[in-house]
């Protein structure tokens, strides 16, 4: 069965503005795709650094569902000065978080805010820390999210079938341990010789004892 509605983390790096409508706009042109987006708002962050919990735990949190991540790879990528600083750090979180911090991977999909930019020119993450980049083009974006949910979410099958196929090893004591000692007391119960003198002489006892009645007349 195929994901219907496409859960998307949006990194912190794309900030509160432009940036931000723009992807949201290329997402809702395609009316056929679904999709729902998680992501770390200002606020949450701020609480969570002046509560018991850091960033991790709240990005964990709004992360969790997520089947895909999108991050900007385009200069500038945040253009908001209140989540511009410490994005860079804060995308390291998320990458870890999305390649082995649940029981299943996130891919990471990068987007070129501006067309023609190349991978030295570009201001976001480096390349090499996501799985594929595209332009932010309706049509583009859309199957990019669909093809690594569904490539993402055919290896979290894999896995579990391999899970399942290993032998579920017996918690029990291992019953082999005790199969020679086993077979040393049945070989030396076969080697005794049979008391057939006593069992006869105490069925002749029992007989004798035993009051027979007469038939009757």
């Amino acid at each position: 069965m195929g994901i219907g509605v496409y859960r998307i983390y949006v990194s912190y790096a794309w900030g509160q503005g432009p940036a931000l409508a723009k992807l949201v706009a290329a997402l809702d042109a395609n009316t056929a795709f679904l999709y729902r987006m998680d992501r770390l708002l200002p606020e949450d962050m701020i609480a969570s650094l002046g509560s018991d919990n850091d960033e991790l735990g709240a990005i964990r949190v709004a992360m969790t569902q997520s089947h895909v991540m999108l991050t900007p790879v385009a200069s500038p990528p945040n253009d908001d000065p209140a989540t511009a600083t410490g994005s860079a750090d804060i995308f390291v979180v998320e990458r870890n978080l999305a390649s082995s911090g649940f029981r299943r991977r996130i891919p990471i999909l990068g987007v070129r805010l501006e067309a023609g930019v190349d991978g030295d020119d570009q201001k976001g993450p480096p390349i090499a820390s996501v799985d594929r980049i595209v332009e932010l083009a309706p049509s583009e974006l859309a199957c990019a999210i669909q093809e690594l949910a569904e490539e993402a979410a055919a290896e979290r099958r894999q896995a579990n079938a391999i899970a399942l196929a290993r032998p579920v090893r017996d918690a029990r004591p291992d019953r082999n341990a005790t199969q020679p000692a086993s077979r040393v007391a049945s070989e030396t119960l076969a080697a005794r010789a049979i008391p057939v003198g006593e069992i006869m002489e105490a069925y002749h006892r029992l007989v004798a004892t035993r009051t027979i009645p007469k038939p009757s007349q």
